[in-house]
């Protein structure tokens, strides 16, 4: 029985529930998962329709149904429940939840209009949880998304709805509620620990799931299992309790844990625990590489590969801080952790991982995993002495020309302000808006940018450039300069394989020290960078995939003259500018080269001329470069014209969309689209090269560690990278950071012609396109320097 909130438009016009546009998107659902339609009950909780399609309207204050029509309804439902005897009900939405369980909470919400107003939530944490029915006791429950939700606003989310079917069509099999019956042994101590960890390390143990509860600064628990049926968790309040954990964890045969990352650097770290080389599973890398969309919290997880209903919600981990919740339900709460995130990867391995691409690629990412902590440990030094100058100077730059801004506007202006911008430009100023927010003109940087452009006023555009400088400079401040360094004089980051949707690797704080920052989202000032130094003797070297993305478009579109323009000792963005601007190629300018870049990735990549024109002018106040509309137009035109094999090959991931809505990029990473695909194409476009681009410098990133990857094997180039990578560790090779397409490393000065030379090679990736089995490298452009930002680039002198 499938069970919505009321008729709308098509559902009262033929007085059955589920026949509209929800209805037939209900319909595929079930028919894509395998339910017969025929054996579906679909009803409602009211017969009536709602004004303007609200049924909140007939709640009141405290989310009391308060209008007869719902109270009918659910009279009837509780008939219709006890009529069907359904094996199954599933709630679609948050007020059939709230009406069947009471689970949904009752709470302030904001609308798509901005409108903050009180209604039922809930439905995000309860889906796919298998829970009884308080209408009518004794059935069985499943929330799940309303498939309206789904056509209109939350197609992205397609994915996790038909695993909420897929569990709906197992559960309708029978009618009990079948919840999981788990050992649960909570803080053992004495000869009760012995026993349990004789149980941990028995022989039939092939992996042990581990588990912490850290906060603050304090470890409270480690949690662990070596089966899905039981669980023990040990409270870490001494030293003894801390050793015990770590005598179990080093003698295990090998690890599984989610996020294995965070919880091997806090134990190594703090702890003396060096476990990641112990991490033979991760369930995130596993759910991050069996499915790229859908989400890989051990929530989601939890409710797609076990029985355990939402749990997250019995920790307030606020108060746990405060010492107001009990340190015990800590230690229930880790102890269902561990048994999940065993049942989990039992349950990946069974059905996930028996797909070859999606094994290959957790393959990978487990063993990048264990190189990224290395680099994420070592850091990279930096120029205190140069952060605090450049801090101070900012400052008063910001001061001075805030100051100027105060003056000409009669009062203190805050820069980050929508109301106090957006007085200055659209009521003082009088310059014409861009488009609208919810709360009035829209002042964000790209949009100021765009009102520059537009008006003659040089009043008004030495305003905007102070507006936008002073934002600037309070950005680079608080991104870069306000970062906090760790005492040894180092930033850190953790790099995660499983933070983007393209198999990039993302960035954050050093989870230890929450110290440190994004390394991705380091400004490209050279003044900035010059504060990331080698440590001495050695040499920074900053090796970047040249050209990357768009030689990659170049091969997979085989449009001959784009695949020319990447011909070696070609500048394709050079040639492109030469086109648009009808100029000899040696006359372009440092500016136009840049614009016949831009145009180069909006064209690639199905861009609009609008966002192409707000891409390049929302960095004119640092490039100097600034587009109208009709230029951007024009220049996405002149692209098409030029490379007429773009569109063929856009309309072949358009028919692969709809064949199966499976990608894979050219090192056999897969994923799934869940998108609406008209929607969508453009990401799908993109994917490829970019995913490409992404595994491909990861690649290189475990060659020049020494780390043996399949990809590179099946190539036949092993045994040589090998050799390689030992003679490269000899002259001082460390890995220090990995920014976008390039990375950061150190070797020593003395060895740096062969070094370099190695680097190159090491670097270099052969890559095939399926269609013509065709076989090309991007080419690696090496720089070298005393700092980051003083790097050039460098010539090899010596011949392999």
């Amino acid at each position: 029985m499938f069970v919505g909130e009321a008729p709308g438009q098509h559902e009262d016009a033929e007085g059955k529930p589920f026949v509209g546009p929800s209805g037939q998107t209900l319909r595929k659902g079930l028919a894509s998962v395998g339910i017969d339609v025929d054996a579906v009950y679909l009803t409602n909780i009211s017969r009536f329709r709602p004004p303007a399609n609200k049924i909140r309207a007939w709640f009141d204050e405290d989310g009391r149904p308060s209008d007869p029509r719902i109270w009918e309804g659910l009279v009837e439902l509780a008939d219709e429940i006890e009529r069907i005897r359904p094996n199954v009900i599933v709630a679609c939405g948050n007020y059939p939840l709230a009406m069947l369980t009471g689970l949904a909470r009752w709470t302030k919400v904001k609308d798509r209009n901005g409108v903050t107003r009180l209604d039922y939530t809930g439905i995000g944490d309860w889906r796919g949880s298998i829970v009884e029915c308080k209408l009518v006791p004794g059935f069985k429950v499943i929330p799940t998304y309303h498939p309206r939700y789904i056509m209109a606003e939350g197609y992205a989310d397609h994915g996790i709805w038909l695993c909420d079917l897929e569990r709906v069509l197992r559960e309708s099999e029978f009618p009990e509620i079948r919840l999981p019956k788990k050992e649960l042994i909570i803080d053992p101590r004495g000869s009760d620990w012995w026993t349990v960890r004789d149980r941990l390390l028995s022989s039939d143990t092939k992996i042990v799931t581990v588990d912490i509860e850290y906060i603050g600064s304090d470890l409270l628990c480690v949690g662990m299992t070596n089966s899905r049926d039981w669980a023990v968790t040990l409270k870490t309040d001494s030293a003894s309790q801390i050793k015990e954990v770590r005598d179990v964890l080093l003698s295990a045969p090998g690890l599984n844990a989610q996020n294995a990352m965070y919880d091997a650097s806090i134990l190594e770290w703090w702890y003396q625990m060096p476990v990641i080389e112990r991490v033979e599973y991760d369930t995130l890398l596993a759910a991050h590489s069996a499915n790229i969309e859908l989400p890989k919290g051990l929530d989601f997880l939890c409710s797609i590969y076990t029985d355990q209903r939402f749990y997250k919600n019995m920790i307030d981990w606020k108060k746990v801080k405060k010492g107001e919740q009990s340190i015990n339900d800590v230690l229930l709460y880790n102890t269902i952790d561990v048994w999940t995130q065993h049942e989990i990867m039992e349950e990946q391995i069974k059905f996930d991982l028996n797909d070859e691409a999606v094994r290959r690629t957790f393959e990978f990412e487990l063993l990048l995993l264990k190189a990224l902590w290395p680099m994420s440990k070592r850091g990279v030094r930096v120029d205190v002495e140069k952060i605090h100058a450049m801090r101070e100077e900012l400052e008063e730059d910001i001061r001075v020309r805030s100051a100027v801004l105060e003056k000409v506007v009669g009062r203190p202006i805050n820069v980050k302000s929508n109301k106090d911008v957006g007085y200055i430009l659209f009521e003082m100023l009088g310059l014409r808006p861009i488009k609208m927010n919810k709360t009035g003109p829209a002042c964000d940087d790209k949009t100021v940018a765009e009102v520059k452009l537009q008006t003659q006023d040089p009043f008004a555009h030495k305003v905007i450039e102070l507006i936008r400088e002073v934002r600037k400079n309070r950005d680079l401040i608080s991104k870069f300069l306000e970062v906090q360094f760790d005492a040894d004089g180092r930033m850190r980051g953790h790099y995660d394989p499983a933070g983007t949707r393209t198999g990039r690797l993302a960035s954050r704080k050093f989870y230890p020290t929450e110290t440190g920052g994004n390394q991705q989202n380091i400004p490209t000032n050279k003044r900035v960078r010059s504060m990331f130094i080698p440590d001495p003797p050695k040499l920074f070297v900053y090796a970047d995939l040249e050209r990357a993305e768009s030689l990659v478009v170049a091969h997979l579109t085989q449009d001959p003259e784009m695949l020319r323009v990447h011909g070696p000792g070609i500048d394709a963005h050079k040639e492109l500018a030469a086109r648009l601007f009808q100029k000899p190629i040696e006359e372009i300018t440092k500016d136009e080269r840049y614009i016949g870049k831009r145009t180069r990735h909006a064209g690639n990549y199905m861009m609009g001329p609008r966002t192409f024109m707000t891409q390049v002018n929302k960095d004119a106040n640092k490039t100097g470069v600034a587009i109208t509309y009709s230029q951007a137009k024009e220049y996405i035109q002149l692209y098409k014209d030029t490379h007429p094999f773009l569109q063929r090959w856009w309309a072949d991931v358009e028919r692969q969309l709809w064949k199966d809505r499976t990608l894979y990029n050219l090192l056999g990473r897969r994923r799934i689209f869940y998108g609406h695909i008209k929607g969508i194409i453009p990401e799908a476009v993109a994917f490829n090269p970019q995913s490409t681009v992404g595994d491909t410098l990861n690649v290189a990133l475990l060659n020049l560690d020494g780390v043996q990857t399949r990809y590179i094997t099946e190539l036949d180039l092993w045994e040589q990278y090998r050799e390689w990578a030992a003679e490269l560790k000899e002259y001082g090779y460390e890995s220090l950071m990995q920014v976008h397409d390039a990375v950061g490393f150190q070797i020593n000065e003395r060895d740096a012609e062969r070094a370099l030379w190695l680097v190159e090679r090491l670097m270099t990736i052969p890559l095939t396109i399926p269609k013509t089995l065709e076989t090309f490298s991007i080419p690696v452009e090496i720089a070298v320097g005393p700092n980051w930002g003083e790097v050039e680039r460098w010539q090899p002198a010596i011949a392999a």
